[in-house]
Order: C-alpha cells, then sequence, then structure tokens
C-alpha cells in the first residue's frame, strides 16, 4: 500500500546487512538494537506516508 510512497525504500532495504552481520558474528545486543531500530524506524516511514496528506 506505501511502498512506492517510502522517500529511501534501499536504506530500509540495507539496515539489513548490519543486522545480518551482528547475526553472524554472534553479537546478540547489538543484534537486537539493530532489528530494534530498524523495526521502529520502518513503521515510522510507514506510518508517515500511510496518513500523508
Amino acid at each position: 500500500m506505501v511502498i512506492d510512497r517510502l522517500p529511501d525504500l534501499s536504506l530500509h532495504v540495507h539496515e539489513h546487512v548490519n543486522l545480518l552481520n551482528a547475526v553472524i558474528d554472534g553479537d546478540e545486543d547489538k543484534a537486537a538494537e539493530l532489528a530494534r531500530v530498524h523495526v521502529s524506524g520502518f513503521e515510522r516511514a510507514v506510518r508517515e506516508a500511510l496518513f500523508a496528506a
């Protein structure tokens, strides 16, 4: 519904690289924080796109 209205979808996709690297490295704390930041940022972007005038 909003993918075409997200200003920089590639940024959200690219965030997975650092998250996957943290998982591969076994850094649970870093992976958890990166996942939290990613999900909250993507949610914010989707909400902004949904409710934009």
